[in-house]
């Protein structure tokens, strides 16, 4: 780091930063604060419960914004031109037009039919092909009726331990919370029953794993 062109006293060691600098620990949460500070002052408030989602009514006007770091998403096309106006007061921003990707979510808009559907079809893929699942058959249900898991069947010895260590449970559990928090609700109970066991699983517990690979395999294509 160097200081800018235009100091007048090149020799002082020290100066004080003034503004946030991008990189910094404590640069998102500044820059979060500046964004909060203008969405409000157009009149939207918060959601309590999930801070990145805004909202706005006034009369028969619902304005939501969803905000990823310095990505917008908006509902009503004639609010959000207006709060578009306000924000390139203060900001340089860019208007993508109507979504179609949203972190990794396909968003299909039919207007004529008035639907809006979200998918993660890709997601699944590349996390089947990530996990060598690519193949696999796919199943009905995300579970095993017949089977039920239990600390039981967690490794005992220190060879089968060894074993499970190369295994990426933790990794494969990960990106199903994820999926199962975003488009995915079907598969939500049998993740909470897999990830129970993650700091010590055994091998029927990586096959009720790659049972849920198996089970979005054969419903990829599911839309909500």
């Amino acid at each position: 780091m160097e200081l800018p062109t235009g100091v007048d006293d090149e020799n002082n060691k020290y100066c004080r930063l003034r503004k946030s600098i991008y990189g910094l620990k404590q640069a998102s949460r500044a820059w979060y604060g500046m964004l909060d500070d203008t969405l409000r002052s157009f009149g939207l408030n918060r959601l309590k419960n999930e801070p990145c989602i805004y909202f706005l009514r006034k009369n028969e006007i619902f304005l939501a914004v969803g905000v990823y770091v310095d990505d917008l998403l908006s509902n009503n096309e004639s609010s959000k031109n207006e709060l578009k106006m306000a924000l390139c007061e203060r900001f340089k921003m860019k208007d993508l037009g109507r979504a179609h990707w949203c972190l990794g979510i396909r968003i299909v808009q039919d207007v004529e039919n008035g639907t809006l559907s979200i998918d993660q079809e890709q997601y699944i893929e590349e996390m089947l092909h990530r996990f060598r699942m690519s193949d696999c058959k796919g199943v009905k249900t995300p579970l095993d009726p017949n089977q039920v898991l239990s600390k039981a069947m967690m490794p005992r010895s220190d060879k089968e331990i060894k074993q499970m260590h190369a295994v990426p449970y933790r990794e494969a559990v990960g990106c199903l919370i994820y999926l199962s928090q975003s488009c995915r609700p079907d598969i939500c109970h049998a993740v909470g029953i897999v990830s129970r066991f993650s700091d010590n699983p055994g091998k029927a517990h990586w096959t009720a794993v790659k049972r849920i690979f198996q089970y979005l395999k054969y419903t990829k294509s599911a839309k909500d």
